[in-house]
């Protein structure tokens, strides 16, 4: 029997200058599988997903810098959640 597929509820999510290039370097050092990579006609990584063991992580290319996710660090974290009510009951909280 397969061991069931575990969705990870913590994402870690990663913007690089040169996407491509991250990509390239997460799958031939450290392993990771990739699952999908949306590219832009010029080959600009938009949004990938990266797969190691039970873990993914989200990998895309910096945005131009009208776009307020330019800004963001080396890392994010995005989290998962059940359904848009979740995330709704959430915000409600703050």
């Amino acid at each position: 029997m397969q061991d069931p597929v575990i969705a990870p509820t913590l994402t870690a999510s990663l913007v690089y200058d040169d996407a491509r290039q991250g990509i390239r370097w997460l799958a031939d050092v450290l392993g990771f599988k990739i699952a999908t990579c949306y590219q832009t006609p010029d080959g600009n990584v938009t949004f990938a997903e990266l797969v190691w063991r039970t873990g993914l992580v989200f990998v895309s290319g910096r945005p131009p810098s009208s776009n307020p996710w330019s800004k963001v660090g080396p890392t994010s974290i995005a989290l998962a959640a059940e359904n848009a009510q979740a995330v709704d009951h959430l915000y409600q909280r703050e």
